[in-house]
């Protein structure tokens, strides 16, 4: 793939993953001001709910990043909570790590953070918007268009 044209295209919202059977059919993109640090943020929504979030950050902010969730994963493990180790991906950009709902990429001068939101079912039970494997595909489209 070529570099996106437009930040909006890096990651289009035709590529998420609907994760619900009626909440709708077309995720929407909507651009974001959440982090001061973001060279371009935007949310992908789907009737009423955020399903994830992709940030553009500076390149150097890369291993910042992936060394707090390896500290994350240690925290976690230390208090006793099951969770899956981080999973590193040398052939997304210029290398990449999921961990829990987030995934982190590099790709020349930038860096790419997609984050899974958390939503509640009917009942009140939480349930992951976008899984391990559905934000390694996410990365694998968005890294090679940063």
């Amino acid at each position: 793939p070529e570099p996106a044209a437009t930040p909006a295209e890096i990651l289009p919202p035709e590529v998420f993953p609907l994760v619900c059977e009626d909440c709708g059919d077309e995720v929407v993109q909507v651009p974001l001001d959440l982090n001061p640090a973001a060279k371009h943020q935007f949310g992908y929504d789907v009737g009423g709910s955020r399903l994830g979030i992709l940030t553009i950050l500076e390149g150097s902010e890369y291993e910042g990043v992936v060394e707090r969730m390896e500290d994350s994963y240690q925290k976690a493990i230390a208090e006793g909570h099951d969770i899956g180790e981080p999973k590193y991906l040398d052939d997304v950009g210029d290398g990449a790590v999921v961990h829990d709902m987030v995934v982190v990429f590099k790709s020349g001068d930038d860096c790419g953070m997609i984050s899974a939101n958390m939503l509640q079912d009917v009942e009140g039970n939480p349930f992951e918007t976008i899984s391990r494997e559905e934000l390694e595909k996410l990365a694998r489209i968005a890294a090679p268009r940063m």
